[in-house]
């Protein structure tokens, strides 16, 4: 828990700076967020869960094409910049925020939905409860390694539930220091110990074996998408 505030904490600070963060990338680190937005172009007319939504540049390319965008996120500072993005695209959305557990039905998705191209959860995804195979794809990018063995389980399971098709993308271990350069552009400090990054404000990102995640969604098919900077894995069932 003290790990998760420090993150959530981090993702509070740096959310007016973000934006900023993303536009100063170069070389292989904004290939492969290229990479990673051109995938998630390949989503069409579709229902998608989307862990980490954060400021919402991915949810906005989705729902340019025709997708409808449940998107989850513990930084409420992160999701007023996100607020500002869906209003100067005129999309319209909902928000909604829990504390402990959000057990999501059916029927409030399709009222949601029905009304609104995104819905937005302030929350930890690790309380998400979805109606099972609801949604056509489930998204997490670059946000599982933040994560605590626990949570990481948690919320692959609930995705696996909602979802037959899960993208997942995570740098290589040699990009850490590229990350974290990036990062020091904007103020941040911190530095790169073995397979994680640790920056002095409380982001923690510990590299994810494909190992693991084979394990985890063992009889699910593999794609995977690399780039010299990261991976996507892309299971469906």
């Amino acid at each position: 828990m003290v790990k998760m505030n420090r993150i959530r904490d981090f993702y509070q600070g740096i959310a007016p700076r973000y934006a900023n963060f993303l536009a100063s990338l170069r070389g292989d680190f904004k290939e492969f967020r290229d990479l990673e937005r051109r995938i998630l172009e390949g989503l069409y007319d579709s229902k998608v869960y989307y862990v980490g939504a954060g400021e919402s540049s991915n949810v906005i390319t989705l729902v340019h094409g025709r997708n409808k965008v449940l998107g989850v996120d513990f930084s409420e500072n992160m999701f007023a910049e996100s607020r500002k993005k869906l209003e100067q695209s005129g999309i319209a959305y909902l928000q909604q925020t829990f504390n402990e557990r959000a057990q999501i039905t059916k029927e409030q998705l399709d009222d949601v939905f029905s009304r609104s191209d995104v819905f937005l959860l302030h929350g930890d995804a690790k309380d998400v409860q979805l109606p099972e195979r609801y949604f056509d794809a489930s998204v997490i990018y670059c946000t599982l390694p933040n994560m605590s063995d626990e949570t990481q389980l948690k919320v692959l399971e609930a995705m696996k539930s909602a979802s037959s098709r899960i993208l997942i993308s995570v740098y290589k271990l040699q990009s850490l220091g590229e990350v974290l350069s990036a990062y020091e552009n904007t103020g941040e400090k911190g530095d790169v110990n073995e397979d994680t990054l640790r920056l002095e404000n409380g982001l923690i990102y510990k590299i994810v074996p494909a190992t693991k995640l084979k394990r985890i969604f063992d009889g699910w098919e593999l794609k995977v998408h690399e780039h010299t900077f990261g991976f996507v894995y892309e299971f469906t069932h």
